[in-house]
């Protein structure tokens, strides 16, 4: 409703800068020189609508209105496969009719983007691992980590892998292979954490001077030395 209408709002200024850079830079660089680590997977998907449809509201929100469509169909045929068509339905129509849902459609950000590639992710993990279907368990592992190139909070699949583990017996392949994933996304999530923070240092040299010190403002708890 009204999706190119509204102008931007809260954080979609954020999102828009770094579609600027992409389109003029190749990189989600902002015009002070910080470069936008966040959400790049999702960045990157807006420049393009934004490249081939041009610079307006409507496209920098496009992505949030196919990635909610898309997730509200995904959440019906996985309720349809754990219980019955009646309750894919139901739960299709209980997220339609979301307020937020509908708030974050409109949203020039990366939310809706996250709850697919979440979802998938473990719609594909329960075709792996439960109905076993091996090649599902390798789609889940891709999904989990374009979930967390779109929202750092994707580093929750790394807990879910390492509990699936002791859920249902499995060979040691299939350990080895969710032990592995698990590491795999937490490490990432850590390398994307330290990425995102000093992404937004300018890359001024007296900027990351600055930047730097807040890590060595415990000094100023020491007491000097009295000699």
């Amino acid at each position: 409703y009204q999706i190119g209408a509204l102008n931007l709002w809260c954080d979609e200024d954020i999102t828009a800068l770094a579609v600027k850079g992409v389109l003029q830079t190749g990189f989600p660089e902002f015009p002070s020189g910080a470069i936008y680590f966040r959400s790049l997977l999702t960045t990157y998907l807006t420049s393009l609508s934004v490249a081939v449809f041009g610079f307006s509201e409507l496209t920098l929100r496009l992505p949030s209105l196919f990635f909610s469509l898309a997730t509200i169909f995904l959440l019906f045929v996985f309720s349809k496969r754990l219980f019955s068509r009646h309750v894919g339905l139901l739960a299709a129509a209980i997220l339609t009719f979301s307020y937020w849902d509908i708030e974050f459609a409109r949203h020039a950000r990366m939310y809706e983007a996250l709850a697919f590639f979440f979802l998938f992710a473990l719609y594909s993990a329960y075709r792996g691992l439960v109905l076993d279907q091996k090649r599902w368990l390798f789609r889940s592992f891709a999904l989990s980590f374009a979930a967390l190139f779109v929202h750092i909070l994707g580093v929750v699949l790394s807990a879910v892998y390492f509990a699936l583990l002791f859920i249902r017996p499995k060979n040691k392949t299939c350990t080895l292979q969710l032990l592995s994933a698990s590491a795999a996304l937490a490490m990432m999530a850590a390398v994307l954490y330290v990425l995102i923070d000093f992404g937004f240092a300018n890359p001024n040299a007296q900027f990351r001077v600055a930047y730097l010190q807040k890590f060595t403002t415990t000094q100023n708890f020491v007491p000097p030395d009295a000699g």
